[in-house]
């Protein structure tokens, strides 16, 4: 496995390389939930613009595509409701 390497504008994220060459998004410290995808939200923004100003230099992006797509799983999985809301709300459900 990699070395973690910090984010340079968010401090408490921290990325490492894996094996296949793709980044590992790890949280440093305890965040709330809302704050973590705000957080990914900023940093997908900032990806986007790096993305676009590459597009229209002509240079390629293909490490950019790599860390935006892990942001974004990542943020698919921060923002899906835990097993344990879904599992309550089902119970409920048949409850009422």
């Amino acid at each position: 496995m990699g070395r973690f390497f910090m984010c340079k504008t968010y401090p408490q994220l921290l990325f490492r390389k894996c094996l296949t060459g793709e980044l590992e998004f790890t949280i440093l410290i305890n965040m709330t939930k809302h704050k973590i995808i705000t957080t990914i939200n900023k940093e997908i923004n900032k990806i986007n613009d790096e993305i676009d100003m590459k597009i229209l230099q002509g240079l390629a992006y293909r490490a950019e595509a790599r860390r935006h797509k892990m942001l974004l799983n990542k943020l698919r999985s921060e923002a899906r409701p835990s097993w344990q809301y879904r599992l309550s709300r089902m119970v409920t459900s048949f409850l009422l």
